[in-house]
């Protein structure tokens, strides 16, 4: 435990400095378990080795299950959403609190579980810590359990993406300690609100100096009127850095090609280049000044409040996360996606990730539990019974109206249940379906149609001739070894702040540069080259 103490407790001083950054299956179905530990047994190999023996689980199951949690509610073990799965699966599951409070919270609590050895039974690894619970055995490796107990999950996932996952084994041994976040399209979009354009008598943008006229245009309307807008350490305002090429994920520069060799984008000329231009737009006031010190809340506070005119964030997110409740305060708000725009001499792709890191790992306890907890995520990964999880429980999520069942879409979800799903798939038709049921209700209140019409709209139009894909796609966390620093993108947020806000002058990049290569950068990046080269043999 000492070791593991050790290990976790320095990790999580790591994670600090980078925060400074679905056939149903019933109740009374066996489920299957093995006998003996399979640890690190299995080959590169993409067909999994059957257990040698099975057993039964022999009573109900309640699994403890870490979920994103943005509003700060609790699930119970005999609450409405574990005992409608204890029905269906045998299986129920349980949640502290455990707010997200943009991955930063939720991290440090996951820290402090991990360092007592009481890891939950199924939860999202973050910050690179799958690396140190593999090499201590605190997690399962489910390579040899996924085709036997979790058929759905296995088929759902394309094999070409486990054998990335693979790579993570810091054994080198393939085994597999977690199913991937799969998004197989475009997650990300850049904002505008187009009433804002009308109004002014403009176009939706279509060029960086046409996207710079509406800014100006928005700037017009008020002091209180905020351009754009961006995250502390430069979060979620990829949007300005796309424009030159820049590979980001939510604000994280990512190891891309740039001639012809994968090069981390945080120290190219285009990442100069995107500093110079996002520094202007910070000095003319079309950049929020308090950008820097925004948080997660902070910023959507601002935006829900009517003052944002163009922000950077997930098409699929767009009605929850802001639409609602800025249509309770404007209903005339219609928010549309930008077309890709780009700088001058740059194409302006946006770059994206089909596996957005680990997303359900599994803390090593009792082999019945880990075959539970398979159990019930294998019920929620069969397509079989889609429409059941879209509309989740009876009474708390829809109820019935004439014999057909109405989306209860309306509710304080700080007081109520939230639906589980899946989660480790997202796909566009998916989500489209799901916000049509409240476009298609007439019952429902107006803005919840509005706002689900315009999150429909977004998600259509983010798939549209914007994105590529990214060289990094499932880099394991293992290629910062000895480099917390790089891992961390401590310097590089350090030095990108203080150059736009005016701290330090443009030049300064150059000394990032420098610094980022001698304290590990160059290391690094031998060791993301040699990776890329093998999963792309």
């Amino acid at each position: 435990m000492k070791k593991h103490l050790k290990k976790l407790l320095t990790l999580f001083v790591v994670v600090c400095l980078s925060a400074g950054l679905s056939a149903c299956t019933s109740k009374s179905q066996e489920g299957n378990t093995t006998t003996g530990t399979t640890q690190n047994t299995v080959q590169t190999s993409q067909d999994s080795v059957a257990p040698s023996a099975t057993i039964t689980l022999d009573r109900e199951y309640y699994v403890e299950w870490w979920r994103t949690n943005q509003e700060g509610i609790t699930w119970e073990k005999d609450g409405p959403v574990s005992q409608w799965l204890v029905e269906r699966t045998g299986v129920g599951m349980y949640s502290p609190l455990v707010i997200w409070e943009s991955g930063k919270g939720y991290s440090s609590k996951l820290q402090t579980r991990a360092a007592t050895g009481d890891l939950p039974d199924i939860f999202m690894p973050r910050d690179g810590i799958e690396k140190t619970l593999i090499e201590d055995g605190m997690i399962w490796d489910i390579s040899e359990y996924l085709q036997v107990y979790a058929p759905n999950v296995w088929s759902r996932i394309p094999e070409s993406i486990w054998d990335v996952v693979r790579t993570s084994d810091p054994s080198g041994k393939g085994g597999i300690y977690y199913i991937p976040n799969v998004q197989q399209f475009n997650g990300f979009a850049s904002f505008i609100r187009k009433d804002w354009l009308d109004e002014a008598g403009l176009g939706i943008p279509t060029t960086q100096a046409e996207y710079v006229d509406a800014l100006r245009a928005f700037k017009k309307r008020g002091a209180d009127v905020l351009p754009t807008i961006g995250r502390e350490n430069g979060r979620w305002m990829d949007h300005l850095f796309f424009m030159y090429d820049v590979a980001m994920y939510e604000g994280h520069p990512c190891f891309d090609v740039y001639d012809g060799q994968v090069t981390y984008s945080a120290v190219t000329p285009n990442m100069k280049e995107a500093i110079t231009f996002i520094r202007g737009l910070y000095n003319e006031g079309l950049l929020d000044n308090e950008t820097f010190l925004n948080k997660a809340n902070t910023l959507w506070e601002k935006v829900k409040t009517n003052r944002v005119g163009s922000w950077f964030h997930i098409p699929n997110g767009l009605d929850g996360m802001a639409l609602d409740d800025l249509l309770k305060v404007e209903p005339k708000a219609d928010v549309v996606v930008l077309p890709r725009i780009a700088a001058p001499g740059y194409e302006g792709y946006i770059t994206v990730k089909q596996i957005w890191g680990p997303y359900w790992a599994f803390g090593k306890k009792d082999e019945k539990t880990f075959i539970a907890s398979l159990k019930m995520l294998d019920w929620l990964a069969n397509l079989a019974n889609e429409e059941e999880i879209r509309y989740g429980v009876q009474g708390l999520h829809y109820n019935l109206v004439d014999g057909k069942k109405v989306k209860n879409v309306d509710f304080d979800t700080n007081k109520i249940e939230k639906q589980v799903g899946f989660g480790a798939i997202t796909t566009p038709k998916e989500y489209i379906e799901s916000k049509s049921i409240a476009v298609n209700d007439p019952a429902q209140k107006e803005y919840i149609i509005n706002s689900a019409r315009q999150a429909i709209r977004a998600v259509e139009t983010a798939e549209i001739d914007r994105s590529r894909p990214v060289a990094e796609d499932g880099l394991p966390a293992m290629v910062f070894d000895g480099f917390p620093d790089i891992a961390s993108r401590k310097l590089y947020q350090e030095y990108m702040t203080k150059i736009i806000i005016g701290d330090l002058p443009v030049e300064a990049f150059d000394e990032f540069v420098k610094k980022w290569n001698e304290t590990g950068g160059e290391e690094v990046t031998k060791r993301v080259r040699e990776w890329y080269t093998k999963i792309k043999k």
